[in-house]
């Protein structure tokens, strides 16, 4: 948690890859595509990210439209953390409470999230 009581970025990954560990299929084969020899079942041959960055929310509003990770604060107090557009004219395309938000390309690059490669289609 940010001294702002909002999640960080870190333990909103940890929080969803346990969610997806936990919720994916043990029996699964892994698609042919995937088959690189390092795994014989699915999910199993992802391959944890370990880096020292770290990403920080900013609060108020983005001083350029995009694609944003988002803290949506609601009136019971709960919160969660979603993806939303900003547009410089408009504002947020929701209409929900966002009390800081973090770019999402920030998000990728910080993750090592690439191209999956593999799966397109020759």
């Amino acid at each position: 948690m940010t001294s702002e009581g909002v999640p960080s970025i870190k333990d909103a990954a940890k929080r969803a890859a346990r969610r997806f560990r936990d919720q994916a299929p043990k029996d699964v084969e892994e698609p042919e595509a995937l088959a690189s020899g390092a795994s014989d079942k699915f999910p199993h041959h992802l391959e944890k990210v370990d880096n020292d960055k770290t990403i920080t929310w900013d609060a108020g509003t983005p001083d350029k439209p995009g694609t944003y990770v988002v803290a949506i604060l609601y009136e019971n107090g709960l919160g969660t953390i979603s993806v939303d557009r900003y547009n410089m004219e408009r504002g947020w395309s929701s209409d929900d409470h966002i009390i800081a938000y973090i770019p999402f390309r920030d998000v990728l690059d910080t993750a090592g999230v690439e191209w999956p490669e593999h799966l397109t289609p020759k």
